[in-house]
């Protein structure tokens, strides 16, 4: 059965009268942070270092008292997760339920959980969504498990997981080109270009173009998508960041479940009281 989905959320984030991140300054010298903005500027490798799910303000992950992991751009690359789903299933605590193939058509995340129980559609940027995108325009991924997550937002008392969407980054020029082939014939491509246009502002777009194949005859996904975004200093103590994105998918998948079942019981054998060891 085919189906087709669009997205077009457009975000606007600005932080007045506040510090963005900057690098570390010498000891006697205050850095004040941003409390709403998560940065990624300091994640290193698979380690993260700020939070922001556990409270609703920007703190230190090693200061965050909540259960709480984060997985970073470096650990969606190394386990080539390519949408929400997957990234999902590879954190602590959490996995997807999968259903019979409505979820993937009609643009849900199945079921999810955490610590056992329901959990809410993934955030982006902590407005709430209710599909299952690719993880292309992902700066990370964070999760709070618990029931601190239901204090904040759309929490839950399983928990609640979020989506950082990438933003332009000051001071910085690179472009990152990748390719991939996999199994049953399926295609991935990705594009992100970052440009400093001037001291204080820079612009970034990231682009993906992906056709999934499965075991199954004709089950697919395609996936296209942009998400430009400008971030501009407008004063030393206010930043402005404005992040589009347009992401479309279409499926094909197969609207049946396994629901086979096994049983040990030879239908005969009965035990009516305590059996001696």
């Amino acid at each position: 059965m085919p189906s087709r989905l669009r997205v077009l959320p457009l975000v606007l984030c600005a932080a007045a009268g506040l510090l963005a991140q900057t690098a570390p300054k010498p000891a006697g010298e205050t850095v004040l942070l941003s409390p709403f903005t998560v940065s990624t500027d300091r994640d290193a490798g698979f380690v993260a270092a700020s939070a922001l799910a556990g409270g609703r303000l920007a703190t230190d992950l090693v200061d965050t008292p909540v259960a709480y992991s984060v997985q970073t751009r470096e650990f969606l690359d190394a386990l080539n997760l390519g949408d929400v789903n997957e990234a999902l299933n590879w954190t602590v605590s959490a996995t997807t339920i999968p259903d019979d193939g409505g979820g993937q058509l009609f643009g849900g995340t199945g079921s999810s959980t955490f610590r056992g129980v329901g959990a809410n559609p993934v955030n982006r940027n902590f407005f709430s969504g209710g599909s299952n995108p690719s993880t292309y325009n992902l700066e990370r991924m964070d999760y709070a498990r618990g029931p601190n997550s239901i204090l904040f937002g759309t929490g839950t008392i399983g928990g609640t997981a979020n989506a950082v969407v990438k933003a332009a980054r000051l001071g910085r020029r690179a472009t990152e080109v990748r390719a991939e082939y996999g199994s049953w014939n399926s295609l991935r491509s990705t594009v992100d270009a970052n440009y400093a246009l001037a001291t204080r502002a820079a612009a970034r777009v990231v682009a993906t173009w992906q056709d999934t194949h499965t075991w199954r005859d004709w089950e697919r996904t395609q996936r296209q998508g942009v998400s430009p975004s400008l971030t501009v200093d407008l004063t030393p103590r206010t930043r402005l960041t404005l992040i589009g994105d347009y992401y479309e998918q279409r499926a094909v998948a197969g609207m049946n479940a396994l629901t086979d079942a096994f049983s040990g019981w030879d239908g005969r054998t009965v035990y009516s009281g305590v059996q001696p060891s």
